[in-house]
């Protein structure tokens, strides 16, 4: 449950984009996805 999420949000962390973007599409989008 959020394994994907986790692994999204740190790649997106290393670039500097899951600070709130990221987050908010992970529990969004991909929650959708799967």
């Amino acid at each position: 449950m959020g394994f994907s999420c986790l692994r999204v949000c740190i790649s997106w962390a290393f670039k500097g984009l899951c600070v709130l973007f990221g987050w908010t599409l992970c529990n969004l989008g991909l929650r959708h996805l799967f």
